[in-house]
């Protein structure tokens, strides 16, 4: 496993429901982007995917369930995560965000019960989900995932960061954490 840090990230009790607005998840944000420009040639462009973008703009391409989000201009794709992936090539896209509803009651506020959006209580899907992950992700890319747990993606990713939101009060801590993929493959070559 290779090294990684842990921060602790103080939050206001009233954060909004919307992790991207959060600071955790904006500071594994900036490490990502920070580490990229490092190795990135002036001028060139690398490709991201926000999975379940919801009013998040960091990515180019923005994929939610909820099709307001993309009537709204918010997201260019309206579908289920899984889908979603499935039109990436392999190895195309240097960043990839992961920050899917973490219970039911999130479920209901994000989707209003459009489609089955609880994933974390669906851990067939989270495991293709991570498969996807890893197989979109170029070698070197980085995948940010915001949950209440630091499992890894796809257990083929190395973990380099972890943010650790904390709410005051009775609020659960939100986990940001951020993997890499670190080998390569023919393709690239």
């Amino acid at each position: 496993m290779s090294a990684f840090f842990i921060e602790r990230v103080m939050e206001s009790s009233c954060a909004n429901k919307d992790t991207h607005t959060h600071r955790g998840y904006e500071k594994a944000y900036r490490f990502v982007n920070e580490r990229i420009v490092a190795t990135t040639a002036i001028g060139d462009h690398y490709d991201t995917f926000d999975i379940f973008a919801r009013t998040c703009q960091w990515a180019d391409f923005r994929n939610d369930l909820n099709p307001l989000f993309k009537e709204k201009g918010l997201t260019n794709m309206c579908m289920d995560g899984l889908e979603a992936c499935a039109t990436f090539d392999n190895s195309s896209l240097k960043v990839v965000f992961c920050d899917p509803p973490f219970s039911p009651r999130q479920a209901d506020e994000k989707y209003d019960k459009v489609g089955s959006a609880n994933l974390y209580t669906n851990p067939r899907y989270m495991s293709d989900l991570g498969k996807e992950i890893y197989r979109i992700l170029e070698p070197g890319g980085y995948t940010i995932k915001a949950g209440f747990n630091s499992n890894a993606p796809d257990p083929r990713l190395n973990l380099v960061g972890i943010w650790l939101s904390h709410y005051h009060g009775s609020r659960n801590d939100v986990i940001f954490t951020v993997w890499q993929k670190n080998d390569g493959n023919l393709f690239q070559y």
